[in-house]
């Protein structure tokens, strides 16, 4: 057990990580306790952010690609993207994988937002989201805030800001149900910005 120790010295000497007050532990505590750091340091909001960008991937919009999950002790509970119900024409066939004035108006009447499918998900696999925490690459808007309200999901971390029509709006309904929201911004990582177009 020492020499597993001893590699993960090796991979991370960050002062953050908590060598100090690990040294004079006993080793089976020094053990149980090097593993929640690492089980921390793996499960932070950045991270389950950053499987919700690998789960965007899966979204054919032809517009922004946006990913979900909703996490609740630690546990994925459910996940999805953005696009129209199983069965029904996909957002780049319909427009050819080209963006076009007509595609607002379309995806507003035909496509389904990631937090939704994510929700929808768990409903129809009778999954429990109470308590939950809902990731999401862009802030919801206000139609998938009030669902997510009504799905008991007590909080909400996104990544980047949306400026939809109903941003005001959403915010003053967070904020008088005492839901939790977290704008953890990642738009400095090239990766994000390829899918997301600030405009």
């Amino acid at each position: 057990m020492e020499t597993r120790i001893r590699k993960y010295r090796a991979r991370d000497t960050s002062k953050n990580f908590g060598w100090n007050r690990l040294k004079n532990l006993d080793p089976k505590v020094h053990i149980r306790t090097l593993g929640f750091l690492i089980w921390k340091k793996m499960l932070s909001d950045k991270n389950f952010l950053k499987i919700a960008f690998e789960i965007s991937k899966g979204s054919r919009c032809v517009s922004k690609k946006v990913g979900a999950l909703i996490v609740k002790d630690t546990r994925i509970l459910s996940t999805w993207y953005n696009g129209t119900p199983a069965g029904y024409i996909n957002c780049d066939d319909k427009f050819e994988n080209t963006y076009t004035k007509e595609h607002h108006d379309w995806s507003y009447k035909y496509e389904i937002h990631a937090e939704m499918n994510a929700i929808v998900w768990a409903a129809r696999n009778g999954i429990s989201i109470e308590w939950a925490t809902m990731y999401v690459m862009l802030e919801p808007c206000l139609q998938c805030t009030k669902n997510t309200l009504a799905a008991g999901i007590k909080r909400i971390v996104y990544a980047n800001k949306y400026p939809h029509i109903d941003s005001d709006l959403a915010t003053d309904f967070i904020n008088e149900n005492g839901i939790e929201i977290v704008h953890l911004d990642l738009w400095s990582e090239y990766a994000f910005q390829k899918t997301f177009k600030r405009d």
